[in-house]
């Protein structure tokens, strides 16, 4: 995956609808420094910015509303894995292709391995 420095990109993860909500944080912390590793690179992260979800009293509207203001502000988004299981990721997804916006899929090089070593087999 190549990312171009002087853009921004917005990290979509999910949360809520897909998997357990705090290994997703932890999973979207681990992709970000390693796509990132340096903060070389303009990276949203609405996990990291918006309030974590134990301590909110916002209705998952807001949350989208204050999620998509974000994603207005970069010129890509990257795609972590379970994106499209996630109705969030979804609905950011869409946007950005509507948007004309860079598309890049994360794929976890662990995951990726193991299934080639699989289809291997």
């Amino acid at each position: 995956m190549i990312l171009e420095t002087g853009k921004i990109y917005y990290l979509a993860h999910p949360l809520t609808t897909f998997g357990d909500v705090y290994r997703n944080y932890e999973s979207e912390a681990d992709i970000a420094s390693i796509i990132n590793p340096d903060g070389e690179i303009g990276l949203i992260r609405p996990l990291e910015c918006l309030p974590n979800v134990d301590s909110c009293d916002l209705e998952t509207a807001e949350i989208m509303e204050r999620c998509f203001a974000l994603l207005r502000i970069a010129d890509g988004i990257i795609l972590c894995p379970g994106w499209e299981h996630s109705i969030g990721c979804q609905e950011e997804a869409a946007y950005a292709r509507h948007a004309g916006m860079d598309i890049i899929i994360y794929e976890d090089p662990y995951i990726a391995e193991f299934e080639r070593l699989e289809a291997d087999a």
